[in-house]
């Protein structure tokens, strides 16, 4: 259903030069983002009265979970790329330990 709604509209954006759209999530396509929400038309003329719109707090609610998300994933990735290095440097750290103890300079294959 989602990839169909998003075939025809990107159909109709393309000859108008627009960017298309992708039925995927944000997540399948790698991008660190979480699903963007709005107030819509009504609660902007609303806002415009100065009138508050119920949908304005969950709308700002959303945005806040949406920040914490972003964070969390961006410091999940950043835990397993230092994780990664940090592994790497005791591999290489343990292998000039025993090189030093066996006397090899270079390790050969053959």
């Amino acid at each position: 259903m989602r990839k169909s709604w998003a075939d025809a509209l990107n159909s109709r954006l393309e000859p108008k030069g627009i960017p298309p759209v992708s039925h995927l999530s944000n997540e399948a396509r790698g991008l660190d983002a979480a699903p963007s929400s709005h107030v819509g038309r009504k609660g902007l003329g609303m806002m415009k009265r100065g009138i508050e719109p119920d949908r304005l707090v969950e709308v700002e609610e959303i945005e806040n979970r949406k920040k914490e998300y972003v964070a969390i994933r961006r410091a999940e990735k950043q835990a397993a790329e230092d994780a990664k290095r940090l592994a790497d440097r005791t591999i290489q750290r343990k292998q000039q330990s025993y090189d030093n103890e066996t006397g090899q300079t270079e390790r050969s294959l053959s």
